[in-house]
């Protein structure tokens, strides 16, 4: 699955790997010459879920749902700000290996519970 959102400085674009049971959710922000500005993943192994329900909040904010039962929400910073490459503090978010984002992600997924 994909959703693309057209954005003042390039392109928003989320893809799943449409994998039951494992699907990851990765988020690339383009720029008008659909050079990678910034990306990041999330999901993680036996973790379950689809997106669904994106809808913007404001120009620069879009929530939806994706694992852990969770509402997600994405914000296009105005300015990159300093980060530490792979590290979150979020589980299940992956970054790419850069100093300085554009995305700044929120969620608080709930823990995989197995009968």
């Amino acid at each position: 699955m994909s959703f693309v959102h057209a954005i003042k400085i390039g392109f928003l674009i989320f893809t799943t790997d449409d994998t039951p049971f494992e699907d990851m959710l990765h988020v690339h922000l383009l720029d008008n010459n659909f050079n990678v500005l910034d990306s990041l993943t999330i999901g993680a192994m036996y973790s379950t879920g689809s997106f669904s329900e994106p809808h913007l909040m404001s120009s620069n904010k879009i929530v939806f749902r994706f694992i852990g039962d969770t509402d997600w929400s994405i914000t296009i910073l105005d300015q990159t700000k300093f980060g530490i490459p792979y590290f979150s503090s979020i589980k299940g978010v992956r970054k790419t290996w850069q100093w300085r984002h554009y995305l700044h992600v929120e969620g608080q997924p709930k823990p995989e519970v197995y009968a």
